[in-house]
């Protein structure tokens, strides 16, 4: 090699070096600043469809127009008597031991109640439908409010007494009409009523094309659409299969609500109904 070869070997070579140490560094770094996998978008971060319009989260009020129908195929699911059942107990005993609970008129509802909660419990299985735990859930709920009402055995006025009396009435006419058909249908004592509804206007003429909403009475009152369910086809006629107990009905189109009506369904054993409805 000449002189000035080496020399100019001699001069480059620090660059040569520091650009090997860089592609070296280079290599060895870039994983590093790769995007974390921790702050991607995390799917379970990101934002909540049920509060942006998800059908199958969004509660379906009856007095929106075009919300799909509600998917009411109850699914099988176990009924924890642990969960449901013992604190259903723990509110009656409460009512019980209470001054409300030995009036006249409360005393034999009360024992009524816990009568028909026990048979309940008794029929209950894994089979049970997941409909059946959400009207325990509200018997529970309501049972739960007279308990917290009357613990402190202070004076109730008139008026909540007979509020508190019709709650009373109302979880034991769905308790009733539940074990009613359990016992008059021992091969399926958690069976469904299929419910037929006409739709009438004020002439009392048939109509069609109105939607169908019901609800346990007891979710109905406490305006808790969460527990509104709507019949899966318009009027009329339209039916839906449902668990006995007491509910509430009414017919809606658009934003136009019928009156609603109490019935019971289920009390007489049988596995078809048919109820007319007014229209708006």
């Amino acid at each position: 090699m000449s002189k000035r070869g080496f020399a100019i070997v001699f001069v480059l070579a620090p660059w040569i070096l520091w650009c090997a140490f860089e592609s070296s560094r280079a290599t060895t770094i870039a994983p590093s600043k790769q995007v974390n996998p921790s702050k991607q978008v995390n799917p379970s971060k990101q934002v909540n469809p049920s509060k942006h319009g998800n059908p199958s989260k969004q509660v379906n009020p009856p007095s929106k127009h075009g919300n799909p129908p509600s998917k009411h195929v109850p699914q099988a699911a176990p009924v924890t008597q642990k969960k449901v059942f013992a604190p259903m107990v723990q509110a009656l005993h409460t009512i019980q031991n209470s001054k409300f609970g030995n009036l006249p008129a409360v005393a034999p509802k009360v024992q009524k109640i816990a009568e028909l909660a026990h048979d309940l419990k008794q029929i209950s299985t894994s089979e049970t439908p997941a409909i059946y735990s959400d009207a325990f859930a509200d018997a529970t709920r309501k049972l739960g409010n007279v308990a917290h009402a009357v613990s402190g055995n202070r004076a109730l006025e008139a008026h909540e007494q007979t509020q508190l009396i019709e709650s009373l009435d109302d979880v034991q006419s769905d308790f009733f009409a539940k074990r009613s058909f359990a016992q008059k249908n021992p091969s399926n004592p958690s069976g469904f009523v299929n419910v037929k509804v006409l739709t009438r206007n004020n002439d009392n003429m048939v109509v069609s094309g109105y939607n169908v909403w019901y609800s346990l009475t007891g979710w109905y009152k406490a305006k808790d659409e969460h527990h509104y369910f709507k019949f899966e086809k318009v009027s009329s006629p339209t039916s839906q299969p449902i668990p006995p107990g007491n509910y509430m009905f009414w017919t809606a189109r658009d934003t136009h609500l019928g009156p609603p009506e109490q019935h019971t369904v289920g009390a007489d054993g049988q596995q078809e109904m048919s109820i007319d409805l007014p229209t708006p």
